[in-house]
């Protein structure tokens, strides 16, 4: 009878039944060490979270994209993401806390195309800089409490530097989005490499690897870094301050260079970053210079910030080259937020009399 009357009672009120459509929610953790990106295929309408344990935020640069960091550590009760595209999909998540590195980040609740992946090292004595192939125009790292991401002024070079004595268990990611809105995915970890240049513009593995004894290489830079001085006049001075090339070396088909700096004014100096590269010996004017950029394999004892009246020695590690005709080894430090951008060029006498350490 009770069967009967519901039937007769939705054949005269039709309107009054409706399916009911649960979304099911997707189990993510997020951690203080990981900022979490949603990368849509069509621009965010609305996004909310359960709670103040999340916060998540549109990106201005990238409308398609979601930002959601964690607001408390450790928080233990799980939250809730819901996002929904100007196209009227909607995609929701439970939020929980969970420390892991080997966790994702990065989600594509509506499409195949992932970010591009790779991995950077980077410890306290040494920078890493990352060259992407176009200019960045959005960038997040995940631990802003150990490391610090800074776009250059070169646009599309980001430089990932330490922000404390950095162990083995500190770790961050971070993503990036260029001019193109191709996602960028990387994995930041605390570990020692033969280089800290990191180019993604080519198709080539993007993880330095590393192809000889880390602790020789290093005690090789301690040596040269402590041996008397051999070159003399080779560098560049102005306005109280001074970047020099003291010594050349060379060991197992690896170049040594030990510069000094020298910061006479009272004014720090920031680096930004420091560019090697062969071009011609002529500079012509108004001519198109070709540069052929040289990446270092190692840095030992390389400083972001030259202290007022400090002086400062480092080394940078190259695979041995020479330099063809015509054209010399330049090296150029640029400051950040400030106009002392100083070079000075090196030729190939100077590399072909590297003495054996």
């Amino acid at each position: 009878m009770t069967l009967r009357i519901i039937l007769l009672f939705a054949l005269f009120f039709p309107k009054v039944f409706y399916a009911q459509t649960v979304i099911t929610s997707e189990m993510i953790s997020i951690d203080f060490d990981r900022a979490l990106h949603f990368v849509l295929s069509n621009t965010v309408e609305y996004v909310s979270t359960g709670s103040k344990y999340i916060e998540a935020e549109i990106i201005p640069e990238s409308p398609n994209i979601v930002r959601v960091i964690a607001m408390e550590e450790n928080f233990t009760a799980a939250t809730n993401l819901t996002i929904i595209s100007k196209s009227g999909e909607i995609y929701t998540y439970g939020i929980f806390y969970k420390a892991k590195i080997n966790d994702p980040s990065v989600f594509y609740p509506d499409s195949a195309t992932e970010a591009k992946k790779a991995t950077v090292q980077v410890n306290t004595q040494n920078v890493a800089h990352i060259i992407f192939p176009g200019k960045i125009i959005y960038f997040r790292e995940g631990n802003d409490q150990a490391f610090s991401a800074e776009k250059t002024s070169a646009g599309n070079i980001i430089k990932i530097a330490p922000l404390k004595e950095l162990s083995s268990e500190d770790y961050s990611n971070l993503f990036c989005v260029d001019e193109k809105g191709i996602c960028y995915n990387v994995a930041v970890v605390v570990d020692y490499a033969l280089s800290y240049v990191y180019n993604l513009s080519d198709e080539s593995e993007s993880v330095a690897k590393v192809n000889m004894n880390e602790e020789t290489v290093e005690t090789i830079c301690k040596k040269a870094i402590e041996a008397k001085r051999n070159i003399i006049n080779k560098g560049f001075k102005k306005n109280k301050f001074e970047f020099s090339l003291n010594n050349l070396f060379i060991r197992n088909e690896l170049f040594y260079f030990v510069f000094e700096i020298k910061n006479s004014s009272n004014i720090n100096l920031d680096i930004d970053f420091i560019k090697c590269f062969l071009i011609d010996q002529k500079e012509l004017r108004d001519a198109v210079q070709q540069e052929t950029v040289i990446n270092n394999k190692y840095e030992y004892n390389l400083k972001t910030q030259i202290k007022a009246n400090e002086d400062h020695k480092f080394v940078l590690v190259f695979d041995k080259f020479t330099i063809p005709d015509r054209k010399v080894f330049k090296i150029e430090i640029y400051e950040r937020g400030g106009g002392r951008h100083i070079n000075f060029k090196i030729k190939n006498r100077v590399i072909i009399s590297a003495i054996n350490i």
